[in-house]
C-alpha cells in the first residue's frame, strides 16, 4: 500500500480485508488508503458507498496538497515543493549525473505595479511563468518563490552539465526580457537577472547550490546596474 501510494499519489485506495479491528483500519489508512471494507459486510451498496467516500476523500486530500505545495497565482509549485524535489533528486541520484538549479527574478516589477496596477503585474507574473515553462524539457520543475522570484531543476544533465545549464539559462533570458508582454493593452518591457549553480560541480547540497545560484544572480544584476549607469552617463556626455 505505501508503495501504491508513492507511486500514483493522485489515485484513490480502498482496502477490502477479512480483518475487522480498529488496528488494521488504522494501518490501512497511515499507510494511504481513502477507506477501508470488511468482507463480512461488503455488498453492492456498501463497496459503491466505500468507493464515493473513497473518491471524496482524496480529492480533498490532493487539493489540500495542492494549496499547499502550489503558488495559486501561476499554478506553478512553491519553495516548499521545490526543496521537496530538490531534495528528493540529491538522494536519488549519484555524484556522476550532473544537475543544475537556475534562479531568476524580474528587474524593474515594482515599477510595472506602481505604473500599471497590481493587476498587471499578476499577469505579467503568469506570462513570464508560461514562457519559462516553454523552454524547459519534460520533468525539469520550475517553481515560484515568491514575489518575482523563480527558481528552476534541471535534471540529468549531459557532462558536467555546464553547456545545456547556460543554454537553457541564455534562452530563458532571451524569452523574459529581450521580448514585450501586451498585457491589457498595455506594452512592458521587463529585466531579468539569472544565476547557475551546478550539481555536482560547484555544490554536492540544497543549501550550497541555492546559495550559489542565488548569489550568481544577484551578481548578473549589479553588473546589468552599473551597465545601466554607464549607459546614462555617456548619453548625457
Amino acid at each position: 500500500m505505501r508503495e501504491i501510494a508513492l507511486r500514483y499519489p493522485d489515485i484513490a485506495m480502498l482496502m477490502i480485508t477479512g480483518e475487522g479491528n480498529e488496528k488494521i483500519a488504522a494501518e490501512a489508512f497511515r499507510n494511504g488508503a481513502q477507506d477501508y471494507v470488511v468482507k463480512s459486510s461488503l455488498t453492492g451498496d456498501t463497496l459503491a458507498a466505500a468507493i464515493n467516500n473513497g473518491l471524496s476523500r482524496k480529492a480533498e486530500e490532493v487539493e489540500i496538497l495542492r494549496r499547499a505545495n502550489h503558488d495559486e497565482l501561476t499554478g506553478l509549485g512553491n519553495r516548499r515543493l521545490f526543496n521537496d524535489r530538490l531534495d528528493h533528486i540529491l538522494d536519488h541520484t549519484d555524484s556522476l549525473t550532473a544537475c543544475a538549479v537556475i534562479f531568476f527574478d524580474l528587474n524593474g516589477f515594482k515599477l510595472v505595479n506602481d505604473t500599471h496596477g497590481h493587476g498587471v503585474g499578476d499577469a505579467l507574473l503568469k506570462e513570464v511563468a508560461e514562457r519559462a515553462k516553454k523552454i524547459l524539457r519534460p520533468g525539469d520543475t520550475l517553481a515560484r518563490l515568491g514575489g518575482d522570484e523563480f527558481v528552476i531543476l534541471l535534471e540529468n544533465l549531459p557532462g558536467d552539465g555546464a553547456k545545456m545549464a547556460q543554454s537553457i539559462a541564455s534562452r530563458l533570458t532571451g524569452e523574459i526580457r529581450d521580448r514585450a508582454y501586451h498585457i491589457k493593452g498595455s506594452d512592458i518591457t521587463i529585466g531579468a537577472s539569472v544565476g547557475l549553480a551546478l550539481y555536482p560541480r560547484m555544490a554536492d547540497n540544497r543549501h550550497d547550490l541555492l546559495r550559489i545560484a542565488d548569489q550568481a544572480m544577484y551578481a548578473m544584476k549589479r553588473k546589468d546596474a552599473q551597465a545601466r549607469e554607464k549607459n546614462k552617463r555617456a548619453a548625457n556626455g
